[in-house]
């Protein structure tokens, strides 16, 4: 346990109940102690806050890209494998004619077909992560990415414009839409056929209505 006092970080401390001026902050690993000298919405705590806030998600994407990058590792070491493996099989097209190779074959391209959409997926995937990453620019230590009021009101913190989205997102976006936009024409055209079909079945009801009480009035005048 650490604790960050007036003089300084001190560590291995047997720490009594906190003071008024003390409070305390949960962290992923340590407990640490600030002093807070108006509120809890002074600039300093916002800044120790924001700091411990921005440390936590640095260390999550870097223990998502130590992953990631264990798992491309694997991957290169099983795409050259494989690469290998059809480079032999292109190699040896044509020198055998046995029905045996044939059935082998065919079972072989049977698994392909189920493989060649999923490599297919992956590469795209990776290419639209690489697409978004390299469009995404990070501020530099020395920038002031965000102004903090030290009035004793919480301050909202607004996030600066948006990274642009990669060309392939975008045009995804714009495919999407336009399926969107077709088929919402689409059921508003079959909307409107129905509401005709209606209109027509309500006038045919009303017409069938009428003739059969002119057929009843004209039998009733025939038997008097």
């Amino acid at each position: 346990m650490s604790r960050v006092g007036p003089r300084g970080l001190e560590a291995g401390d047997s720490l009594g109940p906190p003071g008024p001026a003390w409070t305390a902050v949960w962290a992923a690993y340590t407990t640490v102690f600030i002093p807070l000298s108006s509120s809890l919405y002074s600039s300093n705590a916002l800044h120790f806050f924001l700091g411990l806030k921005q440390m936590k998600e640095l260390e999550q994407e870097k223990d998502s890209l130590l992953a990631g990058l264990d798992v491309v590792e694997r991957a290169r070491e099983w795409y050259q494998t494989h690469i290998h493996n059809v480079t032999e099989r292109q190699r040896h097209v044509g020198q055998s004619n046995h029905c045996t190779d044939f059935f082998t074959e065919s079972q072989k391209q049977s698994y392909m077909n189920v493989l060649l959409p999923k490599l297919q997926e992956v590469n795209r995937c990776l290419n639209d992560l690489i697409s978004c990453s390299g469009a995404q620019s990070f501020p530099s230590s020395s920038s002031q990415p965000t102004v903090i009021s030290s009035s004793s009101q919480p301050t909202v913190i607004s996030s600066s414009s948006q990274p642009p989205a990669p060309p392939q997102a975008i045009q995804r976006l714009k495919y999407q839409n336009r399926l969107l936009t077709q088929e919402v024409t689409d059921k508003g055209k079959r909307i409107t056929q129905l509401e005709q079909e209606k209109s027509a079945l309500i006038k045919q009801l009303f017409e069938a209505r009428a003739r059969s009480t002119h057929d009843s009035s004209t039998m009733d005048s025939t038997f008097i």
